[in-house]
């Protein structure tokens, strides 16, 4: 389903810029404190990377930031492949 593949990766993209915006006035997606909402993202950011192999645009360093610190977790780390 070439049209369901196309929209996702749209909202991808806005969802990564909007993610990487808020990540750029604070340390975590919902404010200073570690929160479900970090964890969600992780985890489809993740599947994404891996899975589908849709990597963190390279531009977008807030959120790469956010996604290799959250990675670097014990709780990422044990998860692991």
């Amino acid at each position: 389903m070439p049209d369901l593949v196309e929209r996702g990766k749209g909202r991808l993209a806005r969802f990564s810029r909007s993610a990487d915006k808020q990540l750029g006035k604070n340390r975590f997606l919902a404010g200073q404190s570690f929160s479900v909402a970090d964890i969600t993202a992780y985890c489809a950011l993740e599947f994404l990377s891996r899975a589908v192999q849709m990597p963190i645009p390279s531009e977008l360093g807030n959120l790469s930031r956010w996604y290799g610190e959250i990675g670097e977790r014990a709780s990422a780390k044990a998860t692991a492949p």
